[in-house]
C-alpha cells in the first residue's frame, strides 16, 4: 500500500469516526475535557499514519483508534499528576466498540453532544461553529466556508465556546423535556450546515464527502423518532433525501462537480425521491406554514420529479425562491434565484439582481458566483462581458466539471 493510499484511507475514517469517538469520549470523562480529548484524538490519527503502513491496517481501525485514543488521553493525566478516570488500557477497554463505533448505527452520545453545544449561555454563532467542529472534525476554513464567515472569525468563535463550556461548566447530560425545544432548531441548523459541507464539500480535495451527509442524515433520522421531532425534522430529512438521490449524477470522472443541466437525470436515485416525498408528507402533517426546510424541501422536490430542465416548473421555483430570499437574505439563495430568473428569460430582473450583490460576499463560492455570470451575460448576448466573466470563472476550476471547463475554454478561444 503506497503512503497516499494510507493517508486517502486513514482521512476517510477521520471523517467517518471523529464524532463517534468525541462524543462517546465526552459522554465519559466530560465535556469540560473537550480540549484534551480532541488533542488525544488527532494523536490516535497521526499514529495510525506513523505506524500503519509497517503494521499494516488493523481488523477494527474506528476500535483501535478508539483505544488509541483513550491511552493517549490516560498519557497526558498522568504526566500532569491528574486523576484519572475508570477507563481501562489497551485490550482491556471493555467498551463494545464494535457497537459504539459502527457506522451504521445512532447513538445517545452524539445526540448529547448536539443537545449539549445548543446550551442557551453559548452564543447561537460560536454553538454553530462548535457544533460543526464537533461533529465532524472540519477544518476551520472549512466551517467558515460554510457560515460565509473569515477563517479567523470562526477560530474565535471556537475557542469562545470551548472556554465558556468550561466557565459554566456545561453538562453533557440530554437537557430535560421542557428544554430540548428550545434547542432544535439550532440543532436543525447545525445539521442542515454539516449536510450541505458534505454535499458541497469547500475542501478543495472532495467534491462530494458523502460519509458527512450520511452522518448528518441518520443525526436527523434519530430525532424524527423521538416525540420532539417537528415539521423541520421531517422537511430537513425530506430535502437530505432529495439531495442524495442525485449523488451519482453529481460527479464526473474526475471526481468534479456537474452541474443541474448537465446531470444524467436517470441516474437519480427513486427509492430516496420517494422517501423525500414521504418524509415532506409527515412534515406537512404538522404544518403547512411554509417554513425555510419545507421550502427548501420542496424546490428540490420540484427538481428531482422534473423531467429535463426546460420542463422545470421555473414559474414556481421563482415563488418558492422569492420566499426562501425574503426570509434568510442568503445570497447563495439571491444566485439561485438568478438562475430562475435566467431560465424564466427575465434577463432584466436577472441583470438587476446580480449587479447588486457584492463579490467579495462569495469568497468561498466564487465559481459558482462566476458561472452564474456566465449564464446570464451569455443569455443576454453581451460578448465582451460574457468572455469577461469566462476568463475568471476558468482562473477558479476547482469545482467546475470537466464538460463545462471545456465549453468554457472553447467559447474563450471563439472569441479571441
Amino acid at each position: 500500500m503506497t503512503q497516499n493510499t494510507l493517508n486517502d484511507q486513514v482521512a476517510h475514517l477521520f471523517r467517518r469516526s471523529y464524532s463517534n469517538i468525541l462524543s462517546v469520549l465526552v459522554a465519559k470523562y466530560g465535556i469540560e475535557e473537550m480540549v484534551e480529548i480532541e488533542n488525544a484524538i488527532m494523536e490516535a490519527f497521526y499514529k495510525a499514519l506513523r505506524t500503519w503502513p509497517s503494521q499494516g491496517i488493523p481488523d477494527n481501525p474506528a476500535g483501535w483508534l478508539y483505544r488509541t485514543s483513550v491511552n493517549s488521553l490516560l498519557d497526558y493525566y498522568k504526566k500532569k499528576n491528574r486523576p484519572q478516570k475508570d477507563i481501562p488500557r489497551d485490550s482491556e477497554v471493555s467498551i463494545d466498540e464494535n457497537i459504539i463505533l459502527n457506522a451504521n448505527e445512532i447513538h445517545d452520545p452524539q445526540l448529547q453532544m448536539l443537545f449539549a453545544v445548543c446550551h442557551p449561555s453559548l452564543k447561537k454563532e460560536d454553538q454553530l461553529a462548535f457544533m460543526l467542529k464537533t461533529m465532524s472534525g472540519l477544518g476551520n476554513r472549512e466551517i467558515a466556508a460554510a457560515l460565509l464567515q473569515k477563517e479567523s472569525t470562526i477560530k474565535k468563535r471556537i475557542a469562545r465556546a470551548r472556554k465558556n463550556i468550561i466557565s459554566e461548566k456545561i453538562s453533557f447530560d440530554l437537557p430535560g423535556p421542557k428544554e430540548l425545544p428550545s434547542r432544535l432548531d439550532m440543532v436543525h441548523r447545525g445539521l442542515y450546515l454539516f449536510f450541505n459541507e458534505g454535499y458541497y464539500a469547500n475542501n478543495p480535495n472532495f467534491s462530494i464527502r458523502k460519509e458527512l451527509c450520511f452522518e448528518a442524515m441518520r443525526l436527523c433520522k434519530a430525532i424524527s423518532e423521538k416525540p420532539i421531532a417537528t415539521e423541520d425534522t421531517f422537511a430537513l430529512l425530506a430535502l437530505m433525501c432529495y439531495h442524495i438521490s442525485r449523488f451519482e449524477s453529481r460527479i464526473d470522472e474526475n471526481d468534479k462537480l456537474i452541474s443541474l443541466k448537465y446531470q444524467d437525470r436517470s441516474k437519480w436515485d427513486p427509492f430516496f425521491i420517494k422517501l423525500g416525498h414521504h418524509y415532506i408528507e409527515k412534515s406537512t402533517a404538522f404544518s403547512n406554514d411554509k417554513s425555510n426546510y419545507q421550502i427548501e424541501a420542496a424546490i428540490s422536490a420540484i427538481h428531482c420529479t422534473s423531467e429535463s430542465l426546460e420542463s422545470t416548473n421555473w414559474d414556481l421555483l421563482e415563488v418558492l425562491y422569492r420566499k426562501l430570499l425574503n426570509n434568510t437574505g442568503n445570497i447563495i439563495v439571491q444566485l439561485n434565484l438568478i438562475i430562475v430568473y435566467i431560465m424564466q428569460d427575465k434577463l432584466e430582473e436577472a441583470k438587476l439582481s446580480f449587479e447588486s450583490l457584492d463579490k467579495e460576499e462569495f469568497k468561498n463560492h466564487l465559481s459558482y458566483y462566476y458561472m452564474v455570470g456566465v449564464e446570464l451575460y451569455s443569455k443576454l448576448q453581451d460578448q465582451f462581458q460574457t468572455k469577461l466573466w469566462i476568463e475568471l470563472a476558468l482562473q477558479h476550476p476547482d469545482k467546475l466539471s470537466t464538460r463545462t471547463l471545456e465549453e468554457l475554454k472553447s467559447f474563450s478561444k471563439s472569441n479571441n
